[in-house]
């Protein structure tokens, strides 16, 4: 794939997530000036404005699959010349750039507004900053790579799929009478925990990637719009 090719792919990506990101900023501008004027701004309260508008701007890149599927982008796109995997490439590329803006307005709010937990983390807010892009970019990869793969009505069930396990997992561990905090703070009391957390947490970043992004390339290649339904 030519360089202009893919600048144009990712351009493409960014410029859209550009134009959320403005709409996103004005809001929360006008939601603290609303707040200062009622003299109700805090610092914790435009922290909580900031992380909102952050991560709604993380989310552009999901969001903006759903939306290519419901009005014909993606199988436009899929009619280009272009081979599916570089299209998944650019996708994926695009959710890494916009996580980073979103990690440093998230890792600010931490700052400002618990710095007790940004002094948790390993290198203090170097540390909080990282995690945060980490993370972020763990999930949102992993919903491009759930949006591309299935319609955008089981896409939708997600959310409520996680919810579901976490509460199943909650009722489990309290059946079970044992705290998995407890648990945690044994097991990192040992010689060997911190190379063992080290091992299992590259394995699992990577092995997430790795299900994201053959989620996004398998679901680009077996691709097929439903032209005799609404795929809500």
């Amino acid at each position: 794939m030519s360089r202009a090719v893919w600048r144009a792919l990712l351009g493409l990506e960014l410029r859209r997530a550009v134009v959320i990101a403005g709409k996103l900023l004005l809001f929360s501008a006008v939601a603290a000036g609303l707040l200062a004027i009622l003299g109700s701004l805090s610092v914790s309260r435009a922290a909580l404005l900031l992380s909102i508008a952050a991560t709604a701007f993380a989310m552009q890149v999901p969001v903006g699959i759903l939306r290519d599927k419901l009005d014909g982008g993606l199988e436009f796109l899929l009619s280009l010349p272009v081979p599916p995997v570089h299209l998944a490439v650019g996708r994926f590329v695009a959710t890494a750039l916009c996580c980073l803006p979103a990690s440093v307005a998230l890792a600010l709010a931490l700052h400002v507004s618990r710095p007790i937990l940004e002094a948790a983390f390993p290198g203090g807010a170097l540390g909080a900053f990282l995690a945060i892009w980490v993370g972020m970019n763990l999930l949102c990869m992993l919903m491009v790579g759930i949006a591309l793969r299935f319609d955008a009505r089981a896409t939708l069930y997600l959310p409520v799929s996680l919810g579901f396990a976490a509460a199943l997992s909650d009722e489990i561990v309290q059946r079970m009478g044992w705290g998995p905090a407890a648990l945690a703070r044994l097991l990192m009391a040992q010689p060997w925990a911190p190379a063992a957390a080290r091992v299992v947490a590259s394995l699992g970043v990577g092995a997430l990637v790795w299900v994201a992004f053959h989620l996004g390339r398998t679901g680009l290649e077996r691709y097929i719009p439903g032209r005799d339904r609404i795929t809500w």
